[in-house]
């Protein structure tokens, strides 16, 4: 690979090979697929939207790539996949809330993104094409709340740990197993 002046991810390492191997072999049907994510004057750009856009397509989603008015890949976008995805609210107290995002992609993949308020801390993530899939509603169901207790019991203010039960109380419920599950 040649070197570059910029860093290049774990991720991007195998595309920017690929592309290399393009060049040095002059393989014009490679390349001009390379040119299709090169809206920008970038070659990062290029390399980080054909990576995106295959795992776009390894989600199930299917589409051209389409860009932004600054060269980024517009498809699979978080603001997109979040008006699809399913809410679960864990609990609301007041202005404290935890609520799980569900998503099944088109390819029969699972994936679950948590959103949170406590009195001292908070966070949270829109479901996207990089988040890890799993083959069940349940299973992601269950990584979601346990992520949302692993972060609710590192919490040092006591405040934020009080809503700890409820989330443990949800995670129990779901456990439970179900017929429904296969459906």
């Amino acid at each position: 690979m040649k070197e570059r002046d910029y860093f290049i991810t774990k991720r991007e390492r195998p595309m920017y090979e690929r592309y290399d191997k393009a060049v040095e072999e002059g393989n014009t049907e490679e390349l001009k697929w390379f040119e299709m994510f090169n809206k920008g004057k970038w070659e990062s750009q290029m390399i980080r939207n054909a990576v995106e856009y295959e795992q776009y397509l390894r989600c199930g989603y299917q589409g051209q790539p389409t860009f932004n008015e600054y060269g980024w890949l517009d498809n699979g976008r978080c603001a997109e996949l979040k008006k699809k995805a399913e809410e679960i609210q864990v609990f609301m107290k007041e202005q404290y809330y935890a609520v799980v995002m569900l998503l099944q992609h088109p390819n029969g993949k699972w994936i679950a993104t948590t959103s949170y308020m406590l009195p001292q801390s908070g966070g949270g993530s829109y479901p996207n094409i990089w988040c890890t899939p799993y083959p069940t509603r349940r299973e992601a169901l269950n990584a979601a709340l346990d992520s949302l207790i692993s972060r609710i019991g590192s919490c040092t203010a006591k405040s934020d740990r009080s809503f700890l039960e409820e989330v443990r109380k949800m995670r129990c419920n779901t456990a439970q197993t179900s017929l429904f599950d296969l459906f």
